[in-house]
């Protein structure tokens, strides 16, 4: 009968190839089921947002810094906004939101929004609320060779 022969360091109750193996898959397939959802609210990269978003508007921002102004119409009341980036990286520096009862909000957003990238969630005061326009200020690089679109999705 042949001698069975264990591997160096594997003991009765240690670590067998088997365990190793199964710690060995565990860590590769954990960081691909982080990047697969890295977004809980639906805004993947290269994806659509979920369910309860809703695209409002779509503008294509200049090369420079800019001022521009999106007119939503929208027929439903909305607690929260997010901004989508194609095309081209764009610095969002604020948003001022005029909602249909004349009452606005100033909102710095400072932030750089990679090309398919999105801002952070912006929720708005209070209950939900109508969107009449939306006002933002943003740079685009200097060397974009492309116009980035910019999305406006509303979650109500």
């Amino acid at each position: 009968m042949p001698q069975r022969v264990s591997a160096p360091g594997a003991t009765m109750g240690g670590p067998t190839r088997r365990h190793c193996l199964l710690g060995l898959s565990a860590g590769l397939l954990l960081p691909l089921g982080a990047w697969a959802d890295d977004d809980d609210e639906g805004f993947r990269i290269g994806g659509r947002p979920g369910r309860g978003w809703r695209k409002l508007a779509e503008t294509q921002a200049r090369r420079a810094v800019d001022r521009d102004e999106i007119r939503v119409r929208a027929d439903r009341a909305y607690s929260a906004i997010r901004l989508r980036v194609f095309n081209a990286p764009v610095e969002m520096l604020n948003l001022r939101i005029r909602f249909r009862n004349g009452e606005t909000r100033e909102i710095e957003v400072r932030q750089f929004i990679e090309r398919g990238g999105a801002t952070r969630i912006i929720d708005l005061p209070g209950e939900r609320r109508f969107i009449d326009s939306i006002i933002f200020w943003y740079k685009t690089p200097l060397g974009a060779k492309e116009r980035a679109t910019v999305q406006v999705w509303a979650r109500g």
